[in-house]
């Protein structure tokens, strides 16, 4: 089966080559590198794709207000799954493994989405201050750190 292989190095931007037979190694692909199964980009494309339709479909569509039974159990929910990840980036970074570039990338995704979360549902007035004050000073500069552990930490483990 023909797969992706995504290749880094110093002297060339990133890219992707297509490798073809039987591989061996732990990239499997005899070189270490790391190997992507060739449906995944068109499955992830065609995901992407459908996802962005049904966006613009539920932008038109949705009231712009709603109440929601478990509203408190959904943000502590989600905060506590914010919590779980940084600490267990934290713990990683520690301990120096290559499994921090994961978490890390991680946590900034979920920083980020809090950051926009908590603006666009705060009421007007001192709570939209407040969420934004803390997306400009806590949870974008924190998102921008995670992405800076992600990016060292993703330099180390490439060949």
């Amino acid at each position: 089966m023909a797969t992706l292989v995504y290749e880094r190095s110093t002297d060339r931007p990133a890219h992707w080559r297509v490798a073809d037979g039987p591989d061996s190694g732990p990239g499997g692909n005899g070189t270490g590198r790391r190997v992507v199964q060739a449906w995944a980009a068109p499955l992830f494309g065609l995901g992407g794709t459908g996802l962005a339709v049904w966006t613009g479909y539920l932008a038109m569509s949705l009231p712009p207000q709603s109440v929601s039974p478990h509203y408190n159990v959904a943000w502590a929910g989600f905060d506590a799954l914010l919590a779980c990840l940084v600490l267990t980036t934290a713990w990683l970074a520690h301990r120096r493994s290559s499994l921090v570039a994961s978490t890390a990338a991680a946590t900034a995704a979920l920083l980020l989405a809090d950051a926009w979360f908590d603006i666009t549902t705060a009421a007007p007035g001192r709570p939209l201050l407040a969420a934004a004050l803390l997306a400009t000073f806590i949870e974008l500069p924190a998102a921008a750190l995670a992405l800076q552990v992600h990016r060292t930490a993703s330099k180390r483990r490439s060949p």
